[in-house]
């Protein structure tokens, strides 16, 4: 017997590779008409997390505090698999805070600061002088971001941060066909396909930089 969610899975067109699409698979009023599928709970959470996860649905005067109220409520959902991934898209934001706070020649946040969110907020602290902060183990990737980023190459950072993040979301995926975590993972890799195909040249630099500023317009960066 076919899952409710069956219709509207087999009418979205495949998804490309990330670096190799010309264009969308499909029109923002096309998806979103398909989406009207969803019941008003499950339209109500998709876009609680697309409004948490990115980075240019981020308002300038959101606090940190309200971006930690979001996402707390969003691990909170009963979906165990979008969890998973919402816990490590703001691990991600985290460390990338960090990584331009220090870039900046900032002093750590001071205890107990809201700055961040996620399972290394403390970590980052005890190790904020080392390169990686200590999670080259943990975080392979880590190394080569730093030194693209120590060498002002924002474009190469913002494409390295697409690919984890597609990559994390195609993980998650394989594991959903038919259900509401399958419509969530694909319509974040339809917005981070878009984003990718936004950016030209010297344009590309100034978007992403103006996106990690309002990602992080609250964070304290005076010191």
């Amino acid at each position: 017997m076919a899952t409710p969610y069956y219709t509207l899975i087999t009418s979205l067109p495949r998804m490309p590779a990330l670096f190799e699409a010309q264009r969308l698979p499909i029109s923002p009023e096309r998806l979103a008409k398909r989406l009207e599928m969803l019941d008003a709970l499950e339209v109500a959470l998709l876009d609680r997390i697309l409004d948490l996860l990115l980075w240019d649905k981020q308002m300038p005067s959101r606090t940190d505090r309200e971006m930690l109220a979001k996402a707390e409520m969003l691990t909170l959902t009963s979906y165990p698999s979008i969890m998973a991934v919402v816990s490590w898209f703001t691990d991600v934001r985290t460390i990338l805070t960090a990584l331009r706070r220090r870039h900046r020649d900032l002093s750590p946040p001071a205890k107990g600061a809201v700055w961040s969110f996620g399972r290394w907020t403390e970590h980052l602290l005890r190790h904020w002088e080392q390169p990686e902060f200590g999670l080259e183990r943990h975080l392979p990737w880590l190394s080569e971001m730093r030194l693209m980023w120590e060498a002002g190459e924002s474009l190469a950072v913002e494409r390295m941060l697409l690919d984890l993040k597609w990559k994390r979301l195609l993980q998650a995926a394989e594991q959903h066909s038919f259900d509401f975590e399958a419509v969530v993972y694909y319509v974040l890799r339809w917005h981070l396909l878009g984003r990718w195909l936004r950016y030209n040249g010297t344009a590309a630099l100034v978007r992403f930089d103006d996106m990690v500023e309002r990602a992080m317009s609250g964070v304290d960066i005076t010191g």
